[in-house]
């Protein structure tokens, strides 16, 4: 009987007790993966070193066992901004926390931040969520002084990555009248002391999203069980850590490259699971049309044909007595990006990297909620430039170190909105 390789189903979920199985079922916890690595059996063999009065190899004995899995997950939304996408676990289980946005969360929390010393004030419900994708500062300039009913505003916000500017003049301010902001966004004011003429206040708006911000803390690392059936042939990797790269190649879709070592266990016969996979979003190519916001040390828009993101956290086994676990012991984020070469006077790279200078990169695939992958980064260093072509045209290969502010964890956050 022959067994085909095609026909394979990976499962994963988060571990309740460190290295204990979670059952993984493939009406819950299917992963839509490809390029699929697996190896099997990984440890030391330990030889006895006796001497029998001849020549000849020596027994030994494996120790330490452990499986490693590497495959690619396709890098898309979850299909609703502020839910978690389907493949979740594998980023959490690569030592990163989730934070989900949603809701009312969109809005700033009353009362709105004054732009100067405002003789008036006033407070806030918040209504209808921010629906857009893209942070905004709103500022509201009161242009007819006076009370509820009677004050009005200028409700502005300006263009922000390619986003156009939001202008609303005359809007009235009642108490317990909703307050269009840009975005679908609304809230219902309670006036206090009457407004003056220029009194202005801001008020920031944020999109519902699901991010994943790195960790440091190993109490809070999780462990995820992972389940790879080749065609009948269970093998489990418990306690399973990892760490994962993020790449772009133009034609071609955004795509997740997951590294796992888990804790061995036998193998077992078990018929190959029918794996649920709506969960799943279609990917968008990496386009002009499809990726809309590229920016590396405030320069936007960079012409850009390749990006690699590792997250380059290293992952372990400890087996010693009384422990038996994967560890997630550091973390250095590294990259690389292809982009055309650009006038010194636009871009300088040679000089940015011989001065060490760091600056803020962003990333944005997709236009739509529910369908963007978002990664922002602080402070980014750029290694040496180099020279390559791409159908004629000069390029710049250049290295790319993702450094943590002062803060910390927080050198990548990926968004998924």
């Amino acid at each position: 009987m022959a067994f085909f390789w095609r026909n394979k189903a990976l499962l994963a979920k988060l571990e309740t007790t460190y290295g204990e199985d979670s059952g993984p079922t493939g009406a819950l916890n299917a992963i839509l993966a490809s390029n699929v690595t697996l190896r099997p059996m990984e440890g030391q063999q330990v030889t006895r070193e006796n001497d029998r009065g001849f020549l000849g190899a020596r027994p030994s004995t494996w120790a330490n066992l452990q499986i490693s899995l590497e495959f690619d997950v396709e890098a898309a939304g979850s299909g609703t901004a502020g839910t978690p996408p389907a493949y979740a676990v594998l980023l959490e289980g690569c030592g990163f926390a989730e934070t989900l946005l949603t809701g009312a969360a969109t809005i700033q929390d009353s009362p709105p931040t004054p732009t100067s010393s405002p003789t008036g004030d006033f407070t806030y419900t918040k209504g209808d969520p921010y629906t857009g994708t893209v942070a905004r500062t709103v500022t509201l300039t009161c242009t007819n002084a006076g009370g509820s009913g009677v004050a009005t505003f200028d409700v502005a916000a300006p263009q922000v990555e390619g986003l156009a500017a939001y202008s609303q003049s005359a809007v009235l301010m009642t108490d317990a009248m909703p307050f269009a902001l840009p975005g679908g966004a609304t809230i219902t004011p309670t006036v206090g002391t009457a407004f003056a003429l220029g009194d202005a206040y801001t008020i920031t708006l944020t999109p519902a999203r699901a991010d994943y911000a790195p960790i440091s803390d190993s109490a809070l690392f999780k462990g995820v069980t992972l389940y790879l059936n080749v065609d009948g042939t269970r093998h489990a990797l418990l306690g399973a850590r990892g760490t994962v790269a993020l790449r772009y190649s133009t034609p071609g879709y955004p795509m997740w490259r997951f590294t796992f070592t888990g804790l061995f266990s036998d193998p077992i016969t078990e018929a190959l699971p029918t794996p649920t996979l709506s969960a799943f979003q279609k990917p968008k190519v990496i386009s002009a049309e499809n990726t809309p916001w590229f920016s590396l040390h405030g320069v936007d828009q960079l012409p850009l044909q390749e990006l690699e993101i590792s997250v380059g956290q290293q992952v372990e086994g400890r087996h010693l007595v009384n422990t038996r676990a994967v560890l997630i012991s550091d973390r250095n984020a590294t990259g690389r990006a292809v982009i055309e070469a650009q006038a010194l006077a636009t871009f300088n790279p040679f000089a940015r990297a011989k001065a060490g200078t760091t600056g803020a990169f962003a990333i944005v695939h997709g236009t739509a909620a529910g369908e963007i992958v978002r990664v922002d980064a602080p402070q980014v260093e750029l290694g040496a430039p180099d020279y390559d072509q791409s159908q004629g045209i000069v390029t710049w290969p250049l290295g790319l170190t993702f450094i943590p502010t002062d803060a910390g964890n927080d050198e990548l956050v990926f968004s998924i909105r």
